[in-house]
């Protein structure tokens, strides 16, 4: 019996979910058969675990509670724990994460009870991943500095290399992205020395990840390929898919939109193979993104359906709320500004309703570019500058530098250039701060905007000089692989024209000439 619950494991690690349930229904009914309650109960809690990987998240509930009455039946502690630890995750996965930590809780009292350091550990890992899905990422921090502390102190190294994991995704969310690749580098190293493949491909697939935030595609794709190919190398089906999609952001991010949906759908495909229902519907959400950034906003809108009726079949309340969010940037690219308010508005009752602070700020940001473009400033800065107030409360960087620049502009709309002028610098500062050279790039032409309409025209020319260098900077590093296409060159383009204008405003002819001849090279 035993041999089937190993053999179900090793399914699962190789993401094989179906057959991975096939050997666990097997080890069940030889527990059922010769009495095994104890057996029973960690059959019913690896079956929980594999529904929890397909994204049948409340079948998964069901297994673990049958795994959780067992134990309690039978007084086996550590299996209590573990099924707390476990239906804790499971309401992770459902985006109930109070009811996620108070299940953690548990699984830890239970741990530090019967004196399991290793599991002690896991408690904290898991309290650390759910105070991150609420965006209290300073109690994450602190839980997974516990994690980690105790998996040194056990000698478990791969415990230890995932702590750093996901300390460097929480630092990643806070735009502390230098920090985030430190602790990921921390990861593939232990990863390595161990043999941890599985480990070595999730931490290149972070760090690709951390990269992309830092506007480095081509490192990023670098890594991404790698976590590809290790998943190949040890026939991990969900790694390979979640390499895919990595690959598609990255794609779509520099433009080359025709490739993200290439790699999107082999995302599709290898999520459809495996049966997981919640990364089918993630993988119709990032082909609805490219399709967006395509300008196809009907398939768009069409996959992000898609996405949001899974969302609700399967009882994803963060991927539900993220479809919705979704639904109104494709609706506001379209024009439709009415129906990308009304989308954003139900984006932002599901992030308040679970508890989400990052996803309430996001949703506020969305709200706050919609009303922007309806002409309705005063409301825009409204809804920024609640944006703003939630990302210093939970310490997301890139989210408050985002608020600042989207207020800069909405001032300068409202002709306060003053206003604008102070939010924008605020902005460049924190792009600066993170090593955002893309946000440095955009900062410096809004505040040449600026200064322009306030008629500073020589600090507006410093700022577009500057930002036209920094994008070239950019265009210069990316030039690795000539099918590569730019995603931001209609801004670079802005940039180059309201440069040689503004020269020739102030009678520079020749400078002016110069810079069109640049720009045209």
């Amino acid at each position: 019996g035993r041999a089937y619950g190993n053999l179900g494991n090793a399914y699962r690690s190789l993401g094989d979910f179906h057959k991975a349930i096939e050997y666990h229904e097997r080890r069940l009914q030889i527990a059922k058969e010769v009495g095994d309650k104890a057996g029973e109960g960690r059959a019913y809690g690896n079956l929980g675990n594999a529904y929890r990987s397909l994204g049948d998240f409340h079948k998964a509930i069901e297994y673990h509670e049958y795994h959780l009455q067992i134990a309690k039946e039978v007084g086996d502690k550590a299996g209590e724990g573990r099924a707390y630890g476990n239906l804790g995750n499971a309401y992770d996965s459902l985006g109930d994460f109070h009811k996620a930590i108070e299940y953690h809780e548990c699984d830890l009292q239970i741990a530090k009870e019967v004196g399991d350091k290793a599991g002690e550990g896991q408690a904290y890992g898991n309290l650390g991943n759910a105070y991150r899905s609420l965006g209290d990422f300073h109690n994450a921090i602190e839980h997974y500095e516990l994690d980690l502390q105790i998996a040194k102190e056990v000698g478990d190294r791969a415990g230890e290399g995932q702590a750093y994991g996901n300390l460097g995704n929480t630092y990643r969310s806070l735009g502390k992205f230098h920090k985030a690749i430190e602790y990921h580098e921390c990861h593939v190293q232990i990863a390595k020395k161990i043999g941890d493949k599985t480990g070595e491909g999730g931490a290149n697939g972070n760090l690709g990840i951390a990269y992309q935030s830092l506007g480095d595609f081509h490192k990023a794709i670098q890594y991404h390929e790698r976590d590809r190919d290790i998943a190949k190398e040890v026939g991990n089906k969900a790694g390979e898919g979640r390499a895919y999609g990595n690959l598609g952001n990255t794609y779509r991010s520099l433009g080359n939109f025709h490739k993200a949906i290439e790699y999107h759908e082999h995302n599709l495909q290898i999520v459809k193979e495996v049966g997981n229902k919640a990364g089918e519907g993630g993988s119709y959400g990032n082909l609805g993104i490219a399709y967006q950034s395509l300008g196809d906003f009907h398939k768009a809108i069409e996959y992000h359906e898609h996405h949001l009726q899974i969302a609700k079949e399967v009882g994803d309340k963060v991927g539900e709320g993220r479809a919705y969010g979704n639904l109104g940037n494709a609706y506001e690219s379209s024009g439709d500004l009415h129906k990308a308010i009304e989308y954003h508005k139900l984006r932002l009752q599901f992030a308040k309703e679970v508890g989400n602070e990052a996803g309430e700020g996001g949703a506020y940001g969305n709200l706050g570019n919609a009303y922007q473009r309806l002409g309705d400033f005063h409301k825009a800065i409204e809804c920024h500058g609640r944006r703003l107030q939630i990302a210093k409360e939970v310490g997301d960087k890139s989210g408050e530098g985002e608020a600042y620049g989207n207020l800069g502009i909405a001032y300068h709309s409202l002709g306060d250039f003053h206003k604008a002028i102070e939010y924008l610098k605020r902005d460049l500062q924190i792009a600066k701060e993170v090593g955002d050279k893309f946000g440095i790039a955009i900062s410096l032409n809004n505040l040449g905007n600026a200064f322009g309409g306030k008629g500073s025209f020589s600090s507006a020319l410093d700022c577009f000089s500057s930002s036209w260098s920094k994008f070239n900077e950019i265009r210069a590093h990316l030039q690795f692989k000539d099918k590569w296409k730019i995603s931001y060159r209609d801004t670079y383009n802005n940039v180059y024209n309201s440069l040689w204008r503004l020269h020739l405003s102030q009678g520079e002819v020749n400078d002016a000439l110069r810079v069109a001849e640049d720009g045209r090279a």
